[in-house]
């Protein structure tokens, strides 16, 4: 009976490995990260600064109105689509205020970096927040995320900024 219950033991053992062997696969599911949602903009500041937004505002009044057109549905989006599920790259639409950027974007779900490329901004921004934000678009060097949340890095100057989004 002792070497039947030791073989059980051994065999436990080894079934309660089996998914950590199988799990240590360190890539992104680029597309299922970034397609098949709507991204909305909830945060844009410097790398490492606590708050939620740059201080880009002269006045309160234009905080205000930038924050109101943050809250209108369908500004500050970004939409990632891909040609199929093997292809971590394709065609993005984002939505500023009055711009609309498109393009082609590709990423690498082990070194978590993001390109845009054939960028062609339509439309012409005043709003502070929506100049940074088709600015910062056309910069983007990496990402980290899931299929909820995502954060689109770039460098502008010696600045490192971050684009906090959610999917809707």
């Amino acid at each position: 009976m002792r070497p039947i219950l030791k073989q059980i033991i051994q065999y436990a053992i080894l079934l309660a490995w089996l998914p950590l062997l199988n799990g240590c696969d360190e890539e992104d599911d680029v597309v299922e990260i970034f397609t098949g949602k709507v991204w909305k903009l909830n945060r844009l500041n410097i790398e490492g600064n606590s708050g939620q937004f740059l201080a880009l505002w002269n006045t309160e009044q234009a905080y205000n109105q930038s924050m109101t057109a943050l809250r209108t549905e369908g500004n500050y989006t970004i939409e990632f689509t891909a040609p199929d599920a093997n292809v971590a790259g394709g065609d993005f639409t984002a939505r500023g205020i009055r711009a609309t950027v498109t393009g082609q974007w590709n990423a690498d779900g082990k070194s978590h970096t993001i390109s845009i490329t054939a960028a062609k901004v339509s439309g012409n921004e005043t709003d502070p927040l929506a100049k940074e934000f088709v600015s910062g678009l056309q910069k983007l060097s990496s990402y980290e995320g899931d299929s909820r949340t995502l954060t689109l890095k770039y460098a502008e100057g010696q600045n490192n900024k971050i684009m906090g989004l959610m999917a809707q």
